[in-house]
């Protein structure tokens, strides 16, 4: 019995159909998907992909792909071999026919010329790539204009959040600039990677050294990591911690469905219904008593509105929670001199509650992105099995959002957060009583693990060493489910670990064992609020097979 794990903030799903496993299928399908590229009922969707789809051992896309924008424009444009890899021409398109991206794939992965384009049609980048992750640039034009590689040759600076749809961080420690020289179109010196978060005086920028590589004649000799516990640890395989790969092809491969397919246990079928029974989508609550439907309530809005990219939302620690308010808020975002903060924003959410916990007559009144109120009218309208009020057939609920800004300095940077209020009463003001009032943005940092390793090679490898226990003791087949609680404590030690009883799947003999791979874990970075360590809690999840 092999033992596959699943980290909770990235589920990796594989589509199970049931009945058709026993032999493979083929299916002519328009699979309709949210901005986040995960599956969704068309009535909120974005995207649309057309192709065809194999269920065999794996499920996977086979021949020609075009995926389009909701108004039909092409998107993307390619072709899946017969294993159901992405092979030969890729072209993306914006919505308006212009070239965003173009180049091939080889096995999977980017190979050879790449070109990128900005919505203008003008050449931002061009790369020769051996990788998605080991690539050079030959072209780079920054934001501002400037070209500072042409033909191979310069010495540049790359800041992957001047084209974050293009360049992405692959490293736990988010990459702030990469600086580097290139001649005749070889890597040639020190190439040089700097954190995000970085230390900031008030006055000038001081960029931390993270990553040092060198190279001679386009050759890796050694690399210098300068990161947590390293101080210029020796490596002799580059990192690569930025990478080009398209975004959207990761949650697209696992098959990632969107809030209202339920939890990614519950969805694996609810998925199946919908692709190829035409079922509705609907997610079942957890709510055991009638006051704590609040929390079901503020899941959905959080979903809704991490459609945006102007939210990406983190939740305030557990003492910021109050049984009528749910304030949450947005990672901090950096100003330019001349930015003005967003206008504040109020939304109304209203509707009736049944006997039977289901929600009907959903009344969305907004300023937020019209993509934003469509979602969240949908998934309050797809949430069932809430806790009824007692002794009523139905109850008229009305729900308040509040989207407030506040401005202030994060380490000598004008920044500002965007808070996000949810209440049950219409005029109630005493949730601002949760939202600081000094200067200093409030910004909160998840924990982060210090490990040697990146955490899904800790798992790997811890879950190798108990391999002959689980097959010993496996016992009957089946899928099997296995959920650890566990907490990162002030000092980054791993401590509170405990299974969830409650939602064990038919796993429990094997409890102990998952429970030990958490508690054996070297120590964290802990999680911090407004540079105060504090307690976070944690949630992993183990899928026997």
């Amino acid at each position: 019995m092999k033992l596959k794990y699943y980290i909770l903030t990235l589920i990796i799903m594989v589509l199970t159909i049931g009945s058709l496993k026993a032999q493979k299928q083929e299916f002519e399908l328009t699979i309709p998907y949210n901005s986040n590229w995960q599956i969704c009922d068309s009535q909120i969707a974005q995207y649309f992909r057309k192709g065809k789809l194999v269920i065999d051992k794996f499920t996977y896309f086979t021949g020609e792909v075009i995926d389009t924008y909701k108004n039909g424009a092409v998107q993307m444009r390619g072709v899946y071999d017969e294993s159901g890899m992405k092979q030969g021409l890729f072209t993306y398109y914006y919505p308006d026919g212009k070239i965003e991206r173009e180049g091939h794939f080889e096995n999977d992965d980017m190979k050879g010329l790449w070109s990128f384009y900005n919505s203008s049609g003008e050449l931002i980048l061009k790369a020769k790539c051996e990788t998605s992750r080991d690539f050079t640039p030959l072209f780079y034009r920054n934001k501002k204009g400037v070209t500072l590689v042409s033909e191979g040759n310069g010495k540049f600076e790359l800041d992957p959040q001047e084209y974050p749809k293009v360049i992405a961080n692959t490293s736990f420690f988010k990459i702030r600039s990469l600086e580097g020289e290139l001649i005749n179109g070889k890597r040639e010196g020190q190439w040089k990677y700097y954190t995000l978060d970085a230390p900031l005086s008030k006055n000038s920028k001081v960029k931390k050294l993270f990553y040092d590589d060198t190279f001679k004649n386009d050759k890796f000799l050694y690399g210098k990591s300068y990161g947590m516990y390293d101080n210029g640890r020796k490596y002799v395989k580059p990192e690569n911690p930025l990478s080009l790969y398209p975004l959207k092809d990761l949650p697209i491969s696992k098959f990632l469905a969107d809030y209202a397919f339920g939890d990614y246990i519950a969805s694996q079928k609810t998925l199946s219904d919908f692709l190829f029974k035409n079922a509705e989508p609907f997610r079942t609550a957890e709510s055991f008593f009638y006051g704590n439907n609040m929390k079901e309530y503020e899941s959905a809005v959080r979903a809704a509105m991490n459609l945006s990219g102007d939210f990406q939302i983190e939740s305030i620690p557990e003492k910021y929670y109050n049984k009528d308010y749910w304030v949450f808020f947005n990672n901090v975002t950096l100003m330019n001199s001349n930015d003005t903060i967003p206008v504040s924003s109020e939304t109304e959410i209203d509707f009736l509650l049944l006997k039977d916990g289901a929600i009907k007559d959903v009344s969305v009144k907004s300023e937020l992105p019209e993509e934003v109120t469509k979602a969240m009218k949908y998934y309050f309208s797809h949430l069932k099995k809430l806790s009824p009020m007692p002794y009523t057939d139905s109850v008229s609920i009305q729900l308040r959002l509040s989207v407030e800004h506040k401005m202030g300095f994060l380490n000598g940077e004008k920044a500002y957060t965007s808070y996000v209020i949810l209440r049950d009463r219409k005029n109630d003001q005493s949730y601002r009583n949760y939202l600081v009032k000094d200067s200093v943005v409030l910004t909160r940092k998840a924990p982060t693990f210090a490990g040697k390793v990146t955490w899904d090679t800790f798992l790997q490898t811890s879950i190798k060493k108990y391999a002959n226990t689980i097959s010993k003791g496996s016992g009957q087949g089946g899928s099997k489910f296995i959920f650890i609680n566990y907490v990162i404590d002030e000092q980054g030690n791993v401590v509170d670990v405990k299974n969830d009883i409650e939602h064990m799947k038919g796993a429990s003999e094997f409890s102990e064992v998952c429970e030990n791979i958490i508690k054996n874990s070297p120590k964290w970075i802990p999680a911090e609020l407004n540079g105060k360590k504090i307690r976070y809690e944690m949630r992993q999840a183990f899928h026997l097979d």
